[in-house]
Parts: C-alpha cells; sequence; structure tokens
C-alpha cells in the first residue's frame, strides 16, 4: 500500500513539474513581450530545450530540499504525543 502510495505522489509531481516548466516559460513570453514593448529595440525570448531541462532540475530540486526539510523537522515530533492529541 505505501509503495503505490508513493509511486502515485512521485507521478503527481512529475506531472506537476511539468506543468510549472510550461506556465513558467509562457508567463515568462508574456512578461518578456510587456518589457520589451517599452524599448525602441526589439529581441526575442528563446528558450532552448536544455534550458526546459534546466528548470525542470530546478523545480524538481527545490521539491527535494524542502521535502527534506519537511522530514526532519516531522521526525523531532515526539509520536506518543502527537498521537494523544489528535482530539
Amino acid at each position: 500500500m505505501a509503495v503505490s502510495g508513493m509511486m502515485i505522489s512521485i507521478q503527481i509531481k512529475f506531472v506537476s513539474d511539468v506543468i510549472s516548466v510550461i506556465l513558467g516559460a509562457l508567463v515568462m513570453t508574456q512578461a518578456w513581450k510587456a518589457i520589451m514593448f517599452s524599448y525602441s529595440g526589439w529581441f526575442a525570448f528563446v528558450i532552448e530545450p536544455a534550458g526546459y531541462v534546466k528548470m525542470f532540475l530546478f523545480v524538481l530540486i527545490g521539491y527535494l530540499f524542502v521535502m527534506i526539510l519537511d522530514f526532519a523537522r516531522i521526525k523531532k515530533i515526539p509520536m506518543d504525543e502527537a498521537l494523544k492529541n489528535v482530539e
């Protein structure tokens, strides 16, 4: 049960990372256009394929960093006290 739940969590994280990268690229493209309209010159905003991979990895690394911090914080909570205070 725990393994299948973990696999679903990993799949959801992967899908959310992909969506984050796509939305980030779309938002940056629109922001770049808005910024460039205020200048007299213009050059296009282009993200190379390696840039998408880097964005995905940075989002994943950030997620893992926060997850490690959360697990360390949760480990410090005494389980006997936590289970008594469920009410």
